[in-house]
């Protein structure tokens, strides 16, 4: 199920950030995330302030994170998209992270 995020999640979703900061540490992702600046407990806390934080839970566990809105980098609003769309029309996929010891199930897609 996805649903929105709640402070009972925090520890979950911080929990694979340091996965994925150990596994990038140890040369086995390229992401290039660094650990303590991006993405850290803040930068989940502050999406759950915001209500844009997001999670795939099953039986309990969290096995996907990801913060969704509106808001669009300089980068993306300068892409050469197929369909041109002001902020308010476009969600966008920020932070998106899976557990690494939940591989090939298909959570990322």
């Amino acid at each position: 199920m996805i649903r929105k995020a709640s402070i009972q999640d925090i520890n979950q979703i911080t929990a694979i950030y340091d996965k994925i900061h150990s596994l990038e540490e140890n040369g086995v992702y390229t992401v290039g995330w660094k650990r303590g600046i991006y993405p850290t407990l803040q930068t989940a806390l502050r999406a759950l302030d915001r209500d844009d934080l997001y999670v795939l839970e099953s039986d309990g566990h969290i096995f996907a994170s990801a913060v969704i809105n509106s808001e669009q980098l300089p980068e993306y609003t300068a892409g050469k998209w197929k369909y041109p769309a002001n902020d308010d029309e476009v969600l966008v996929l920020h932070t998106l992270v899976v557990d690494p010891d939940s591989p090939h199930r298909g959570f990322g897609t």
